[in-house]
């Protein structure tokens, strides 16, 4: 691994941590692969990976180490560039190759990874980068954005959903809002497929959480969720294995039949509103905390529905 820079030695552009925070987060999907690659990579360095979490978001530890090679880059530069030639020279999908949503996966990933050759391509594999990315750090420092760690993601998907209300065209709105979904289950790790078809169904998505899967249902209209909504993704559940579950998301909350009709029956259905989503968006409950909570009241008392504001509150 390189050894770091003298004092006084040219800082990287911003621009170029955006890019290696990028690829870091698309180039793995599951968790252990990428926690073991940071391991090996950074092998002589195991401070950089002290405290870091790896259980949450992979973009959150991704982030978090970029800030320590960002902080430290008097110490840590030729580590940072070692890490900048060895993914944008990167050629190893066989991870995301092997999820479901594989193709989207890996086109997003090798976009990253061509953004991240744009800042190493000029010294290839001559390990003097730090001067080929100084004579570019005036310009980009102007242009480089924040570093889109969880919480940023978050307050963009905030400011969107809070966005489309003005949206007077619904089915817009709803394809917005369904691509608002994915992104959203994407980032806290949840594997989320869009909208398939089954022989004489219409499944709006379907998300992995724990060691559960959940077809989720959601609707934004002007009025709550009917019970005859809800029967629909129910009978769906039924129908499929025994660890499958519902997740019903409704902006506009659900009707009083709809609650009664799926409370102590036995119903796997579990309910999440406009204001439980706000609740996420804004980062006041992570979107995992949120479903464990909501699945084990449902467990406990047998009742679809547990608001986000009444947990907070506590």
């Amino acid at each position: 691994m390189p050894h770091s820079p003298k004092p006084g030695t040219k800082r990287i552009a911003p621009g170029a941590y955006n890019a290696l925070l990028e690829a870091l987060s698309t180039v793995f999907w599951n968790k252990q692969p990428f926690e073991r690659y940071l391991r090996i990579a950074l092998r002589d360095h195991p401070e950089l990976l002290g405290g870091l979490d790896f259980t949450g978001p992979k973009r959150q530890a991704a982030a978090d180490l970029i800030d320590r090679l960002a902080e430290h880059e008097d110490r840590y530069q030729g580590v940072t560039l070692h890490l900048m030639l060895e993914l944008a020279n990167w050629k190893d999908w066989t991870n995301l190759r092997r999820q479901v949503d594989g193709a989207e996966l890996l086109e997003t990933a090798t976009t990253a990874v061509q953004q991240l050759g744009i800042w190493t391509f000029q010294y290839g594999e001559m390990v003097d980068a730090r001067d080929a990315l100084a004579a570019e750090q005036a310009a980009e420092e102007a242009k480089s954005e924040q570093r889109r760690n969880v919480a940023a993601v978050l307050r963009e998907l905030e400011q969107r959903f809070l966005a489309m209300h003005q949206e007077t065209d619904h089915q817009a709105r709803g394809r917005v809002f369904e691509t608002l979904l994915n992104e959203l289950f994407a980032l806290f790790d949840l594997n989320p497929r869009r909208s398939f078809a089954l022989v004489e169904e219409q499944i709006d998505g379907a998300f992995t959480f724990s060691t559960d899967d959940y077809i989720l249902e959601a609707k934004w209209e002007a009025h709550p969720a009917a019970r005859r909504d809800v029967d629909v993704l129910a009978e769906m559940v039924r129908r499929k294995g025994k660890n499958t579950l519902g997740l019903f998301i409704a902006v506009s909350g659900f009707s009083a039949q709809a609650v009664s009709a799926h409370s102590n029956c036995g119903s796997a259905i579990m309910f999440m509103d406009g204001t439980d989503l706000i609740s996420v968006l804004s980062g006041m409950i992570s979107l995992t905390d949120a479903l464990e909570a909501k699945r084990r009241h449902l467990s406990e008392t047998g009742l679809p529905f547990l608001m986000m504001r009444d947990i907070l509150n506590q």
